[in-house]
């Protein structure tokens, strides 16, 4: 017959079943964070900026979106710079006159590893600042250009 190293009811039973659960605790709570290089979009929208035609109302404005991904890579609930931005221009302060607009933007991606899921974060940060009235309201009389006239008259 073969020989039985842990007998039931003994004590190392106990010590190995804790060593068990306590190494199980420290690998879910143990994690690594990954930063990602921030990604480049551009927008149609062009705005020349002179030092006469806008105003800082913001020097750093924040938003930040948070996930949950199972297993590390099933998403369940994605962070996204869509929903980062609008909580960065939710936190501009009411300004009359003028448009406002977000500069000088730096996105953040981070990832917070655990063993059974992982954290995904995108941050961003940007400089809100608001056009003069005078400027907004130089180019009301140009014509618009010709495809626009035909998209608008057909």
């Amino acid at each position: 017959m073969g020989r039985v190293f842990l007998k039931e009811g003994s004590m190392s039973i106990h010590r190995f079943g804790l060593l068990v659960v306590v190494f199980a605790i420290v690998a879910m709570v143990g994690g690594c964070a990954i930063n990602k290089p921030a990604s480049l979009f551009a927008t149609g929208a062009e705005s020349r900026l002179g030092s006469d035609n806008y105003e800082v109302i913001a020097p750093s404005v924040t938003g930040t979106s948070r996930g949950f991904n199972l297993f590390g890579f099933i998403p369940l609930l994605s962070a996204n710079a869509t929903d980062a931005m609008d909580e960065a221009y939710s936190k501009i302060p009411d300004v009359k006159g003028g448009s406002v607009a977000l500069v000088d933007k730096v996105e953040e991606r981070s990832t917070t590893y655990l063993l059974l899921f992982s954290f995904p974060r995108v941050k961003v940060r940007a400089t809100a600042i608001r056009f003069r009235s005078s400027m907004a309201h130089a180019n009301t009389n140009t014509a618009p250009p010709s495809f626009v006239q035909q998209e608008l008259t057909e």
